[in-house]
Parts: C-alpha cells; structure tokens; sequence
C-alpha cells in the first residue's frame, strides 16, 4: 500500500505530561462518577480554602466554609460548635483529623449539588 512505517511515539506519552493535581481531580472524578470539569471546579474550591497549601483541609479551613456558607452576614445567626463539629465528622470520612480532597469531593458533591 506504499505505507511507510511510522516511529512509534509512545514513550513520549508519559505520566509526567499530566501534572500530579490534573491526576488527582482525575481519579476522583472517575472514583465518584462525575466529569473532569465538574471535579476541576470542587478541586479549585478546596484550593482556595487550603490556606497552609497542606493538601488537606484542618478544621479551621473547613470552619470558615461552613460559616461563609451558614452564616454569611454578619447579622446571620451563628453557627453552633455542635453543628460545625457533626459537618466535620461527615467530611473527615476516615477520621484522620484533616479531610484530603477525594473526602471533602464525596462530601461537597452530597450537601452542595
């Protein structure tokens, strides 16, 4: 058929084209079923409220979303500790003290959409 045989690029597909927070928001994605750009969309909010850049979520960071939220004016009623203390045991799925992004995904999916 006059093909010519082509280099095979396959090795230039490498897992280190993808960067590490594209892998993660990916597998979540796929984890729980939902599309990349909605998953994209909750990484982008996690981000914003990991003030340390740990990765995960300590209650004070979670706190302030629960309260922006909950309580958004300052003439809103504030939130009970008993309150913000049952929305933590329901995001900290593992009980590790700090919610990682696939938890705080599961959870936000279930109380926000």
């Amino acid at each position: 058929f006059g093909v010519e045989q082509i280099s095979d690029f396959s090795s230039f597909f490498t897992d280190d084209l993808i960067p590490e927070n594209d892998k993660l928001v990916r597998d979540v994605a796929r984890s729980l079923g939902r599309d990349n750009v909605m998953m994209e969309k909750i990484f982008n909010e996690f981000n914003k409220l990991d003030d340390d850049g740990s990765g995960e979520l300590e209650f004070e960071e979670f706190r302030q979303l629960m309260i922006s939220n909950l309580s958004p004016h300052k003439d809103s009623p504030q939130v009970p500790k008993t309150v913000l203390q049952k929305f933590w045991i329901d995001v900290d799925a593992d009980g590790s003290g700090s919610v990682s992004f696939a938890e705080f995904a599961a959870w936000y999916l279930k109380f926000f959409h």
